[in-house]
């Protein structure tokens, strides 16, 4: 789900011919990815791209400008990584839309609090399903991916495998394999809603990675939802790393947050791949990441 502070920017983006299936995006200095999304004929948004956002949501000023359009398909119950529970009512709208890529009969939540961010929606990764696509970090640009392109670039560069959460037709999260201080590979949500320096673990990594507890500090933390006050622990890794060999990659000395509460074992924002081009290609079930 999504977890930034509040915004103060007014985004606007100016139209562009398009070069193939590429498309602008503007990358904030925390490293939220924003994209311009179309709804219908007539509306446009400006939507964070969060790969951890589960579900495609609309604002509530957003929403107001489909509502005429939208047909309520029931209810629908999620969870942030820290265990919070959100429940809300879904919609069926005509479609979403980045340039000439749509998904028709999208399945959208409603979260007015995104009104306060200045943000019109998030576009999760049931947007990317059926199609491989890819975020250039340097560029600024996210471009869709055809089948055979996304074959050979997974052959040159380092590629991992994916693994899918699904939640009936309404949700869908994926999580990759990350290797902590060279010796402990676990499976992370990869959560580019989350910007650049999120890396979160599971408190009982504390122990499997036979940490000195001793130079553990803490943080307090509250919940975003439900208020609840918890400790956080810090720690400093050696490093996290993603493929193997010469093709990995890697940053050294790395600040963890283990967070009590925690539903997945671990969460990492986009910072591992910020100086590089990714392709997320959900039918194959491949991360490739170009250095």
């Amino acid at each position: 789900m999504y977890k930034i502070t509040p915004l103060t920017f007014l985004l606007f983006f100016i139209p562009c011919i398009s070069l193939a299936q590429e498309h602008p995006i503007h990358i904030m200095e925390e490293g939220h990815i924003v994209v311009q999304v179309q709804l219908s004929d007539s509306i446009m948004g400006n939507f964070i791209l969060d790969t951890g956002a589960g579900v495609n949501v609309l604002s509530g000023k957003m929403f107001k400008k489909i509502a005429s359009q939208a047909v309520k398909k029931g209810y629908f119950t999620g969870f942030r990584h820290d265990g919070d529970r959100l429940d809300g009512e879904i919609y069926e709208i005509p479609y979403l839309a980045i340039g000439k890529v749509k998904q028709t009969h999208s399945i959208v939540g409603v979260y007015p609090p995104l009104d306060a961010m200045g943000i019109d929606g998030l576009l999760s990764l049931k947007f990317f399903e059926n199609k491989a696509f890819s975020i250039d970090f340097k560029n600024h640009k996210i471009a869709f991916v055809e089948v055979e392109m996304a074959k050979s670039l997974a052959k040159k560069h380092t590629t991992v495998p994916i693994e899918l959460y699904k939640h009936t037709n309404v949700m869908l999260d994926i999580f990759i394999p990350i290797t902590l201080n060279d010796n402990t590979t676990v499976l992370a949500e990869f959560d580019t809603g989350s910007g650049y320096d999120a890396y979160m673990l599971n408190p009982g990594y504390i122990d499997d990675l036979k940490l000195n507890k001793t130079e553990l500090s803490t943080q307090k933390y509250k919940t975003q939802l439900s208020g609840e006050e918890r400790i956080d622990s810090i720690y400093t890794l050696n490093s996290i790393s993603v493929g193997k060999g010469n093709k990995e990659v890697k940053k050294n000395e790395v600040t963890v947050i283990f967070r009590k509460g925690m539903i997945y074992n671990a969460l990492i924002g986009s910072g591992l791949f910020k100086n590089n081009t990714i392709t997320i290609d959900i039918p194959n079930r491949t991360f490739i990441i170009q250095k």
